[in-house]
């Protein structure tokens, strides 16, 4: 556990949980560019603190929330990101879908998470007609990655002034899936 202002940053400086009505004013982040809101998931330690959109949220070029839109120092000081984007293959057409989320504070003090993942595989949105489709190599057919699965996890440790994020893709079908 590393150390800050010569002191164990505390437990309760960990936190993970969904944003409501009597603790957004504690857990919201401010700026100009912050889109956080009711309904979305906070993610602090004592030194960032971090918004995640909740899954079912659906703007800009994602049918889905589960990522991070905000980022600011723990105690203040803005937003400092204006979204985390994750896309597979390099193309914005392999779809992630996230649509679970869960929240976890360790007992222990060690670290705070929060875990994003699809219930439903890969989806890819088609582009043009079959030939522009046929002759793009990033973008697999829709068949050949729907029973890729994915989930996230956000996590933050104390003293740490980053996030850890894990991305994990698996293939639960029996053929090979074409994700790089």
């Amino acid at each position: 556990m590393g150390l800050v202002g010569g002191a164990a940053p505390a437990r309760s400086d960990l936190r993970a949980e969904r944003i409501d009505a009597d603790n957004a004013a504690e857990l919201l982040i401010s700026g100009p560019d912050a889109i956080g809101g009711l309904g979305d998931w906070a993610l602090a330690n004592d030194v960032i603190a971090v918004i995640v959109d909740d899954p079912g949220r659906a703007h800009a070029k994602l049918n889905h929330g589960g990522t991070i839109v905000d980022a600011a120092p723990r105690g203040g000081g803005g937003d400092q990101l204006a979204r985390l984007f994750p896309i597979v293959n390099l193309d914005q057409r392999v779809v992630i879908g996230f649509d679970r989320i869960r929240a976890e504070v360790d007992p222990g003090g060690a670290f705070a998470r929060l875990v994003v993942s699809s219930s439903q595989g890969l989806h890819v949105v088609a582009r043009g007609g079959g030939w522009a489709s046929a002759l793009d190599p990033r973008t697999p057919s829709d068949e050949a990655v729907r029973e890729v699965f994915v989930e996230t996890e956000y996590r933050v440790h104390p003293g740490e002034p980053y996030v850890h994020i894990t991305t994990t893709l698996e293939n639960r079908g029996e053929k090979p899936a074409p994700v790089f």
